[in-house]
């Protein structure tokens, strides 16, 4: 402890002359000491000093949000957490009324906003919680779907998950946490590219496998099974040349004023299409386009006499495939003896990133620096929007360039970390279905038995919770027994256990009003086949509306 003491406090002074030859002064008040450590024997406290004080040593201390504890626990930031979603829950409540309230989704847009990006913040650093301390904050999310879908309190949590599309917390932490590490991967001069990705504490862990490990230890798994590999990752490369400084082409949008192109006959963005093409006959055209077909994804650029294709990597966007056509297309102005070039590409998002400066985006970056570069060389550069599929000669030819692109070799390039995020999407929603198809026994289960969005049915609020609760499977009538224990109720007519399924299928004392309205055998085909409209008005003509 005092040969770290020491070099601590050799830093805080070569901080304090550091602040004090540029004319700043660190807050004393709020500056404090927190020593890190899970040993149980007494131990010294390091005393150090800045401006002649000593800087308070304390067990607890929020930084840039989140709580820390001496023990890296992060029990009292989650205790924090939990507290502060419940309290946003009366926002819920209120909109929720059974009466006038809103509907799920519009309920879910409201937990996803003000609850559930509270629990996102900083989830990757307070993921390394034991588990009991998490699954408190699952308690959270289960209680907010309750009152979003109007579900009954017996309601299982796995069923209320997929009947509002939303994904287990546990899930949306590893998701989160893997977009953390691909982010991560595009930048190696982060300081803790280094810890994650090389970390020196594997054998560690591995030895003492009751110790939490670190996030990149803990995640290795999971990246493994998502097939996604570091090295595919495009590393982001800072400009040499300031932003500001970069010269910047000429966006031609005149064929956007005609309106979308579903409302707009080909005809007419045909004909202003020629009409703009006469003002830059003595330019270079370059036609640009992408393709993708399932995993597959290639690019393509096509001039007069001159084609440039490339065959992504598989995890490749249709973005990315779009921006690599137009750095194709500048390969091929790079070649051209013209010096006027005009770069016709249908991808409107991709020029709108290049017109806004999107640097983020190492493709967008490259599409930057490379105009930059031509124009510098004593090159016009103009770059044009044109439609899809409207029939132009020269957007075909690239659409047909790109596809046939499809069938080459994968190239040995990289993609932007932002491509995977589709990846990650699909193996989180694997993981999810994989734990649903165990739940077997679940009511919900033959009604839905593939996790997806939430299905809307338009209905007022109080008939929405009605269908849902049917869905589910528990409702007051069939449930409640669960709250009062007691037996489960029996049906006076059948002399079986009252069921929902009961209910709506077979139960004798209610067939020939179930005729009039519908004629299934299955809960799967009711509630896929057949109106909500239509099973409400059997229950209220069954007299079993309100009891639901």
């Amino acid at each position: 402890m005092n040969l770290v003491e020491r070099q601590l406090q050799h830093c805080l002074n070569k901080i304090e002359r550091w602040a004090n030859e540029n004319g700043f002064r660190f807050s004393k008040t709020k500056t404090v000491c927190m020593h890190f450590c899970r040993q149980l024997i007494l131990h010294p406290e390091p005393d150090l000093k800045l401006y002649g004080n000593s800087i308070p040593v304390v067990k607890e201390t929020k930084f840039l949000g989140l709580i820390f504890d001496s023990k890296l626990t992060f029990k009292p930031h989650i205790a924090y957490l939990k507290d502060k979603c419940l309290k946003a829950m009366n926002l819920l409540r209120v909109v929720a009324h059974t009466d006038w309230g809103a509907d799920s989704a519009t309920l879910l847009k409201l937990y996803r906003s003000h609850k559930r990006s509270k629990l996102d913040y900083g989830c990757t650093i307070y993921g390394s919680a034991c588990r009991s301390n998490l699954q408190s904050l699952d308690t959270v999310q289960s209680a907010a779907l309750r009152v979003c879908l109007g579900s009954c309190k017996t309601s299982p949590i796995p069923s209320l998950h997929v009947e509002a599309g939303e994904p287990p917390a546990e899930l949306r932490r590893q998701k989160l946490s893997l977009q953390y590490l691909t982010k991560l991967a595009s930048d190696p001069g982060n300081p803790a590219h280094n810890h994650i990705f090389k970390s020196n504490f594997k054998t560690l862990f591995a030895a003492k496998p009751g110790l939490v490990p670190t996030l990149g230890i803990r995640m290795k798994d999971q990246l493994l099974a998502t097939d996604i590999k570091i090295d595919s990752i495009t590393k982001f490369i800072r400009p040499c040349i300031p932003p500001w400084n970069m010269k910047a082409p000429t966006f031609l949008f005149a064929l956007r004023e005609l309106g979308h192109k579903t409302n707009t006959p080909p005809h007419e963005f045909q004909a202003k299409f020629k009409e703009i093409l006469a003002i830059f006959k003595d330019y270079t055209h370059i036609y640009t386009d992408g393709s993708k077909d399932g995993r597959t994804v290639a690019a393509a650029a096509v001039s007069s006499g001159k084609t440039l294709t490339k065959r992504l990597p598989d995890h490749a966007s249709i973005f990315s495939a779009e921006s690599q056509a137009i750095i194709l297309a500048m390969d091929i102005a790079k070649q051209s003896s013209n010096t006027k070039i005009l770069i016709l590409s249908d991808s409107l998002s991709c020029l709108q990133s290049v017109q806004n400066r999107n640097l983020n985006n190492p493709f967008i970056l490259n599409i930057i620096t490379e105009i930059h570069t031509l124009i510098e060389s004593g090159k016009q550069i103009f770059i044009m929007w044109i439609p899809s599929h409207i029939g132009l000669p020269g957007n075909s030819a690239a659409d047909a360039a790109a596809k046939a692109a499809l069938n080459h070799t994968t190239s040995k390039g990289t993609v932007p970390y932002s491509d995977f995020k589709s990846t990650i999407n699909s193996y989180t929603l694997s993981c999810w279905q994989q734990s649903w198809d165990i739940q077997t026994g679940n009511k919900l289960h033959a009604i839905v038995p593939k996790v997806g969005p939430m299905e809307s049915y338009g209905l007022p609020r109080r008939d929405e919770i009605k269908i849902r609760r049917l869905r589910i499977g528990h409702t007051r009538l069939t449930h409640s027994c669960l709250m009062k224990g007691e037996n489960p109720p029996q049906c006076t007519c059948c002399q079986t256990v009252l069921t929902i399924e009961h209910l709506l299928l077979h139960c004798n004392n209610y067939t020939s009003i179930r005729n009039k309205y519908y004629d299934t055998t299955t809960l799967s085909e009711l509630f896929s086949k057949i109106s909500p409209h239509k099973i409400l008005e059997f229950l209220k003509e069954c007299d079993l509306y309100h009891k639901i």
